[in-house]
Order: structure tokens, then C-alpha cells, then sequence
């Protein structure tokens, strides 16, 4: 609906959020929540990604989702937000305000002094990054591309990197994370939206939670380009067991019990075309050239196996 371009877009918050994310919800002494149920994830447990002295204002449907939070709430209605927005609209209360300009500065200074992936922040790189991949796809995307994702660092990042400039829209998992999803979520965009053009990233991980689905993608031949991250197993786990664990690792590479599938051999296997992309100096022109291939395609995209997942909160940030 919004581009990230756009000066009142900051983007995501929460878990999957910017840079800023904990800094902007810490600073806002009011919310206006349209329509969103406040998940653990964007909110915090009990709200404590927002500043304690935060008045927050919810407009929500579900009256268990208000009931759930309604001791750290400041006002709810628990009406349909087309609703409301419409009666908001009719009072024409909504102006621009002079005390308005050092917050939407300081919010554009936030924003623009953390970019998600820093100038010539590639240069060098020898292995593709996932925050390179992800970003030039939503490059070489138009308004005639639907984008799914999943869980884990494809989950992270997309919601990091995406900016819509073209109209695309995203379907992904949300706060549930669910592992797998982005395949079926992919197969029902190309039957409910045949003539978009699917862009889906799943993990090497994910890919094994709903790889029976390989076999509607090539029966049907959709237009669905899926994009397989091989960065050597779950790299979301190693992020978490690494900084959270002491690096205790565990059922998350080859070397403790998570070994890689021979992605080319499952493409086959599944009769799908297969792809593969490897070389970072080839990576806009190689996506380019399969986004325009017709029909159902398997691309398996070679990562670092050490890629790193901005998070937007610290651990203690996350847990106090």
C-alpha cells in the first residue's frame, strides 16, 4: 500500500523489524493500532517494546485479542477498522501539526541514518549474502509479482529488505513463522492470481516441511519461481544457538545432524527445471533471466553458510 520510500514509512517493526525498530516504539508517546493484534513478536511480552509511559489506542475486531492486552491499553474499540476509519475520516480532525515536525524528523534520521544493507556493503563478497539475494529480487520485481516467504532467515530478511516500490505484495507466515508455508502459500496465490507472476524463497530447512507440494507446482506448471536458500542448513537455528547458546549447536548443519539434500537430485526428482545460482557477480542478470523463463521453476540459491540475521532486538531487549 505504501512504498518504503515513502518519508512516513518506517518499515517493520518488532522481531522482524528495521535497525530502529526498539528505539522508534521506545520513543512514541502514542500508538494508534489499526486492525493488528500486538503479536509477541512486534509488541513484546506485555507490550515492553514500547515506552511504559506509551498511550496506546487499539482498534481492533476480535474482542479476545483486546481482552488479552486491555490492562496496557490507554482506549480500544472493538469495531471493524473500515468502520472507524470512515467516522474518523467525517470529523476531518486530522491536520498537520507544527509540534508534529521534530517527531517525523527524528523518525527520518532514524531511518535514514540505518539502512539495512550499507553502501557497497557487497564489494568485496565472494559468497552470495541473503540480504544482497533477497534485496536485488525485490529489485528486479514489478506489480505483476506476488512474493511468499516462510520462516527462518528468508522470514527475517524479506520482511527486512522488501520495499514494494512497484506494487508488489508479500504473503508470508506473519507471527507464526511456519515452517514450509511459503510453497502452499505460492501454489495458492498462482491459482487464486493466474495471470501474477509467483516469487517465493523457502530454506533448505523449510523446503522438507511441504516438499510433497514440488509435485503440484510441476503438474500444474504454475508460474511459480521457487527460490531454495542453501546456506548449509538452518541458519536462523545457528543464529540463535551462536549468540543466545554460547554456540552450542545442535541439529543445524551437517556436522550436528542436519545434513543438506542434494537439491538438484529433489528439482528431478519432482520433475521441476532446475536452476542454480552461485555466482554474486552474476546475481542480477541470473535472476532476471529466470524471473522471464515460463512456468515452474526450481532455483537453488548458494549462500554463506555463516550468514548473519539482523536482529532488531537484543536478547535482554527481548526478554525484559
Amino acid at each position: 500500500i505504501l512504498p518504503f520510500s515513502n518519508k512516513l514509512n518506517m518499515g517493520q517493526l518488532g522481531r522482524r523489524g528495521q535497525k530502529y525498530s526498539n528505539k522508534l516504539l521506545k520513543s512514541a508517546d502514542v500508538v494508534l493500532v489499526l486492525g493488528c493484534r500486538l503479536a509477541t513478536p512486534l509488541g513484546g511480552e506485555n507490550l515492553n517494546h514500547f515506552s511504559k509511559s506509551c498511550k496506546i489506542i487499539m482498534i481492533e475486531i476480535d474482542k479476545n485479542e483486546i481482552d488479552f492486552l486491555k490492562k496496557h491499553l490507554y482506549m480500544y474499540i472493538n469495531e471493524d477498522v473500515n468502520l472507524c476509519l470512515k467516522e474518523l475520516y467525517k470529523s476531518k480532525n486530522f491536520k498537520s501539526r507544527r509540534e508534529w515536525i521534530p517527531w517525523l524528523s527524528f523518525c527520518q534520521t532514524l531511518k535514514n541514518g540505518n539502512p539495512m544493507i550499507e553502501k557497497n556493503a557487497f564489494k568485496d563478497d565472494i559468497k552470495i549474502d541473503l540480504y544482497n539475494f533477497m534485496s536485488e529480487l525485490d529489485k528486479c520485481s514489478t506489480s505483476k509479482d506476488i512474493l511468499t516467504t516462510d520462516a527462518g532467515s528468508n522470514y527475517y530478511v524479506g520482511g527486512q529488505v522488501y520495499t514494494f516500490e512497484q506494487n508488489q505484495r508479500e504473503i508470508t507466515s506473519g507471527a507464526y513463522a511456519a515452517m514450509g508455508l511459503s510453497i502452499p502459500l505460492a501454489i495458492g496465490a498462482a491459482v487464486a492470481m493466474p495471470k501474477k507472476r509467483i516469487l517465493a524463497v523457502t530454506g533448505d530447512g523449510s523446503l522438507e516441511l511441504n516438499i510433497q507440494e514440488l509435485k503440484t507446482m510441476s503438474y500444474y506448471n504454475f508460474n511459480i519461481k521457487l527460490f531454495v536458500i542453501n546456506n548449509g542448513g538452518y541458519v536462523s537455528m545457528r543464529n540463535w544457538q551462536d549468540k543466545f547458546f554460547e554456540g552450542r549447536r545442535i541439529g543445524s548443519d551437517d556436522n550436528t545432524g542436519a545434513e543438506m539434500l542434494n537439491l538438484n537430485a529433489v528439482a528431478r526428482a519432482f520433475d521441476l527445471r532446475y536452476e542454480c545460482i552461485s555466482d554474486i557477480k552474476n546475481l542480477k542478470k541470473d535472476i532476471k533471466r529466470i524471473m522471464n523463463i515460463p512456468g515452474s521453476i526450481f532455483v537453488e540459491v548458494v549462500c554463506s553458510s555463516e550468514q548473519e540475521i539482523v536482529q532488531a532486538y537484543t536478547l535482554t531487549e527481548w526478554s525484559n
